[in-house]
């Protein structure tokens, strides 16, 4: 018998696939969507920190900035920017392949 409960997995736009992962028997990301909904509000808001060993520091009226002197922008901006450098660095080699094929199509430039 499975550890999860089917009945409370994460609800998709798509009804197919919601259905085929109900039936699986084994645990998707799907499953674990809701025993995670329990969020902090300063990581849900995007102004926790926590690039060094001082932190995770979290931007309050009383502590307006991080002990490195973050504000609230500064922190959203370097955890949004970490985000995305993070996502593309995975698909990195996708570009070089891509960037090498496009050269290889062009023609052979005149001496």
């Amino acid at each position: 018998m499975a550890k999860w409960n089917n009945n409370k997995i994460c609800k998709s736009a798509d009804k197919k696939l919601e259905n085929f992962i109900v039936d699986l028997p084994l645990e998707t990301a799907f499953h674990r969507v809701e025993p995670q909904k329990l969020k902090c509000g300063f990581g849900l808001g995007g102004i926790c920190c926590k690039l060094c060993a001082n932190g995770p520091c979290r931007i309050t009226e009383d502590a307006p900035k991080g002990v490195c002197g973050a504000t609230a922008d500064v922190i959203a901006a370097r955890n949004f920017l970490r985000t995305v450098a993070a996502g593309s660095g995975c698909y990195i080699h996708i570009v070089e392949n891509t960037a090498r094929n496009l050269k290889g199509t062009a023609p052979p430039r005149a001496s």
